[in-house]
């Protein structure tokens, strides 16, 4: 793999970095005029004084100037645009990424916090009268086990495509840890919450995953419970978990409110 000195890399890192955040504050645009004004200014430092020291006059400077900067510019105007295109994509990209499970594709617990998050207060608190689901998978230790870790994050991967199927686009879907899932539902009571929870227990009792070991029939259990507006977050998880705690009580393949 090629490494990079940084006593070379640096400078040429600053110099992108300042000017992708010209780039974002100015838009494209502007950020090309600025760019032709500072090289034209620069090149009149340069080639106007080395053509009065060689008898030339400060006009004919003036002029060569103009015609080097009509012939390179061009060239150096289309690298810099497909640079700050690029540098574009990647920190989109890179955001992207910093905000969704790399497996399952949804939101992760960081995003779900940010999400929510007031502006004059460090603690997450609820938007408005919201309702959350903490989906839980049933027995995913034993899937695992018996059929591969392999076939277990196909099982995941499924279960979370589901869950898109039938939640809001704005719903917030997280996954919060290991086999467990959240979906944040902003104005929703809690009856609407449970015929949302219902919804996605039939489609998940229909779902297999084929391996080579036979079809992967799982269920999920779910606990459903709803705050208030300036409710902590956290509050309101604890109360779904105490939720699911009960559904995993009484037999799993359950939904159940508090």
């Amino acid at each position: 793999m090629k490494t990079v000195d940084p006593q070379t890399y640096t400078p040429h890192f600053l110099e992108q970095r300042y000017l992708f955040a010209l780039y974002k504050k100015v838009g494209l645009a502007r950020t090309v005029m600025i760019a032709c004004v500072i090289a034209f200014f620069v090149g009149t430092l340069v080639i106007v004084p080395v053509n009065m020291i060689m008898g030339g006059k400060v006009l004919t400077g003036l002029t060569i100037n103009l015609i080097l900067c009509s012939t390179l510019l061009p060239y150096h105007l289309f690298q810099m645009v497909s640079l700050l295109g690029e540098m574009d994509s990647m920190r989109e990209e890179m955001h992207d990424k910093s905000i969704h499970d790399e497996l399952t594709k949804a939101f992760n617990r960081y995003y779900l916090l940010d999400k929510i998050r007031s502006v004059n207060d460090k603690d997450a608190v609820l938007p408005g009268d919201t309702s959350i689901l903490l989906i839980d998978l049933d027995d995913f230790k034993k899937i695992n086990d018996r059929y591969g870790h392999s076939a277990g994050d196909d099982v995941l991967k499924l279960l979370a495509e589901t869950c898109r199927s039938v939640f809001r686009s704005t719903d917030v879907f997280v996954r919060y840890g290991g086999d467990e899932f959240i979906c944040l539902l902003s104005e929703t009571s809690i009856e609407q919450a449970m015929e949302i929870a219902q919804r996605l227990n039939i489609k998940v009792g229909q779902l297999k995953v084929p391996t080579s070991k036979g079809a992967i029939k799982f269920t999920i259990s779910i606990g459903v419970a709803n705050g208030v507006t300036g409710q902590k977050l956290e509050r309101l998880i604890s109360f779904a978990d105490q939720a699911l705690y009960k559904a995993k009580h009484l037999g799993k393949n359950q939904i159940t409110m508090m």
